[in-house]
This record gives structure tokens, sequence and C-alpha cells, in this order.
């Protein structure tokens, strides 16, 4: 018993380990590399500015105008200069997901081949440190699900509110995710109820252009996998099916699944599946979708999860051979991996 917990342990310091020095090497990769850190430069250069332009806001359009992620910015340049703050976002962002699929099982090889999928998934890269402010709200909800939040809590859609203070994408899914609880109420199958929320999400989409105007701000990476001719919709509804799938197949098991993180991927995938053909910047939602589904496919093995994993893989593989999977950098992918290989941690250390 005394060894099994020091392996327990060890284990435990070692995805430790591995999360922190591959989180502080992403951080330290050089700003110039990713297309959005020119902006958020600006936006600390003018962070009390903006900070003090956020009371000019009458009422709840306050709450459209990201005040969390405004307010972290005008305290830490009191004592922090512009580019290490960014840094330090880019390095809790990396951390908090690396660490949820890290923890996901016990075994070290499992955990290890889930990071190494995820880093070949250039979208993972996108939401730790292109898109600094998604990946800030998105780490609250990794730390909900870590803390096994259901999304019918109202622990989580509190947790989906602050995300939204940070990035005012996630109130898109705070407002899906209030409509499941309420459908659920009255919807018991589980394959009407996800027509329902289909459905739901066909007119958030239609609504989107009421909705652009509250942005706080429009950076879009218009380069991220260009597509116009629904190849990429395709794609991704390939990997959708299989997912469902695998969500339905787990539920009539009645095996112990983290369900609460298939639920939430589900959401996320119908929403850029419809906001394909509506919304500005679809790519936006599946930077946080990706690291959702490589931790929930890995959590569960089935034949539908097995063939989730492949398409994922080939998938991934097909956009960097296309030079697509650099979406959020100002070079290439293979560039992007050669930087983070010539850092040492241990210099920096």
């Amino acid at each position: 018993m005394t060894n099994s917990r020091l392996e327990n342990k060890l284990m435990t310091f070692l995805k430790f380990l591995i999360s922190f020095s591959i989180s502080l090497k992403l951080s330290l990769i050089p700003h110039e590399v990713f297309k959005d850190r020119a902006n958020y430069l600006i936006g600390l250069a003018y962070s009390e500015k903006r900070f003090v332009e956020l009371f000019d806001n009458i009422g709840v359009k306050i709450l459209f105008q990201e005040p969390l992620f405004k307010i972290s910015n005008y305290l830490l340049s009191f004592s922090l200069e512009h580019e290490t703050i960014l840094s330090l976002y880019a390095f809790l962002n990396c951390f908090c997901v690396l660490s949820f699929v890290l923890y996901n099982r016990k075994s070290f090889n499992y955990s290890l081949i889930s990071i190494l999928l995820l880093m070949l998934t250039p979208y993972f890269f996108a939401t730790t440190l292109g898109s600094l402010r998604q990946g800030l709200g998105f780490n609250l909800i990794l730390i909900s699900f870590m803390r096994r939040d259901s999304i019918l809590s109202n622990k989580f859609a509190f947790t989906l509110f602050l995300a939204s203070l940070f990035h005012v994408i996630f109130f898109v899914f705070l407002f899906l995710t209030l409509s499941y609880r309420f459908t659920f109420r009255f919807v018991k199958n589980q394959k009407l109820l996800y027509f329902l929320i289909f459905v739901i999400v066909i007119c958030i989409g239609l609504g989107w252009k009421f909705v652009t105007p509250l942005l706080a701000s429009k950076q879009q990476y218009d380069e991220f996998e260009q597509s116009n001719s629904g190849l990429t919709f395709i794609g991704w509804f390939l990997l959708f099916i299989p997912f469902l799938y695998n969500y339905l197949y787990l539920r009539k098991s009645e095996v112990f699944f983290h369900e609460a993180v298939y639920q939430f991927a589900l959401f996320m995938f119908i929403c850029f599946l419809i906001f394909y053909w509506f919304a500005p910047g679809p790519y936006r939602i599946l930077y946080s979708t990706m690291p959702l589904v490589i931790y929930a496919l890995f959590n569960n093995r089935s034949l539908y999860s097995i063939l989730s994993l492949v398409f994922i893989t080939l998938y991934s593989l097909i956009l960097i051979a296309v030079g697509a999977g650099s979406g959020s950098m100002n070079i290439s992918y293979i560039e992007f991996i050669r930087i983070f290989f010539s850092i040492s941690t241990i210099q920096v250390l």
C-alpha cells in the first residue's frame, strides 16, 4: 500500500513537472510570433484608460465589455511589464489545459499520448497562446470540470458567467446551458433534447448580427483554416458524429464517465457547425473545444472514441501539411515547434 501511494505521488509530481515545464517554454515564445499579441500590448498600454471607460457604460452593457480582463490588465500593470503580463497569461492558459488533460487518467502512458495529440492539434495553441482573453475564461471552466461540477448546477452557470467577463463568447454558452437546464425539466430523451439545442443554436446564429456590435474586441484570425467551400464544416461534422454516438453509447452502457465534459463539448461542436454559416470567426469556438474533446475521448475507450481520435490525428496532420495550422501565428507550425524546442527552461530557471 505504501509503495502504491508513493508511486501515485511520484506520478502526480511528474505530471505537474511536465505541465509546468511545457507551459513555461510556451509562455517564453516571443510575442511577435502571434498575431494578436500586438493588439494585447496596445490594450495594456491604455489599460488605465480602458479601465476608466468601463464605468462609462450604463447598466448591463458593462458586462459585454469583458470587465474582468480589463481590470486584471489594469491591476497587473502596476507591478509587471506589459510583455511579462502576456507571458503570464500564456503560462496560466497552457498550464490549466495541460493539467486538465494530464490528470484525466492515472495511467501515465495515456496521459502522455493525450498531451502529444493535444500539441499536435493547432487549436490548442490558438486557445492558449493566441486568444489569451478566451483562454483565461476557459481556464475557469476547466477548473469547474476538475471540481466535477454538473452543467445543470448553479456553480457551473456562475463559472460560465465569470468566464464571459473575460471573453463575451462564453455568454453564448451560458445562454445555451441555461436553455439546456430549462429544457431538461420537460424533455428526458437525449436525442430530442440535443435536437432542441440544435434549434436554439440556430436561433442564436441568426441573431448573431445583433450581438456582434456589443463585442468588446473584434480580433479575428482570418487566415486560420480559411474555407468558404464548406470543406471544413464537412470535416468537423464527420468528427461530431462519432463523438456524439460515443456519448450516447456511454450513457446507454451506464459506465462511469465525465458527462459534463461531453455535454459541454457537444454544445461547442453544435455552435461551431451552425456558426460556421452565420457568425464571424467561428473557429474561436473550436479553440476551446479540442482540449475537452481529447480529454473526453481518452477517458473511456470504445470504437467511436477510437474513430474520433484517428480522425483528429489525421485532420491535424493535414492542417499542418497544407500550412493551415498556424492561423494564430505569423509563422508556420513547423517553425513554431522549432522555436519551442530551442527554448531551454533550465537556463531560464
